[in-house]
């Protein structure tokens, strides 16, 4: 009797071990999911739209979206004031910024190609390493601007070689 009563014990021990178990790998799996939520361009966008300080404070909140994978090509930014957004990583291609305040901007590691930056406000801004192939930059300020590792069309190199600019860190056209 004594065995029959130690093996049924054994038996419910190891049930509730196991339904233990599969309970935490539910808690956990709902716990990832959650971590995961995934967000829309459109939400995104949304986000954008309410204003420099919202944007930056909801990129601090979500360090793992892969910016480059969203893509606001093509838009239209014209007169409007980013000054102090962080736009690194994102991919703007042939987005218009026309008359644009852009003061302090990060755009490190951004899809600038084909971009129009007509009479844009870009001072102290950061271009590291962003991509600036054929983007308008006529009449642009982009004094104290860091264009470290910046891809610019051969158009623009000869213009810069032209006005004899060497140091990014001063320019201003106008």
């Amino acid at each position: 009797m004594k065995k029959k009563y130690m093996i049924s014990l054994m038996f419910f021990l190891f049930f509730l071990i196991i339904n233990a178990t599969e309970e935490k790998i539910s808690i956990n799996e709902a716990e990832t999911n959650i971590e995961e939520k995934v967000i829309t361009q459109s939400e995104i966008k949304k986000v954008l739209e309410t204003g420099v300080e919202e944007w930056n404070e909801f990129r601090i909140k979500n360090p793992n979206i892969e910016w480059g994978n969203y893509e606001f090509t093509n838009m239209d930014f014209t007169d409007r004031d980013f000054s102090g957004a962080d736009f690194s990583y994102m991919n703007f291609k042939g987005t218009k910024f026309i008359n644009a305040k852009l003061v302090g901007v990060n755009f490190t590691n951004a899809n600038l190609y084909d971009c129009n930056f007509f009479q844009a406000d870009m001072r102290n801004s950061i271009f590291i390493g962003a991509d600036m192939r054929s983007a308008g930059l006529k009449k642009v300020v982009l004094i104290d601007a860091d264009m470290t590792g910046a891809t610019l069309s051969k158009g623009m190199i000869d213009l810069m070689k032209k006005k004899n600019i060497k140091n990014f860190k001063k320019i201003e056209w106008r």
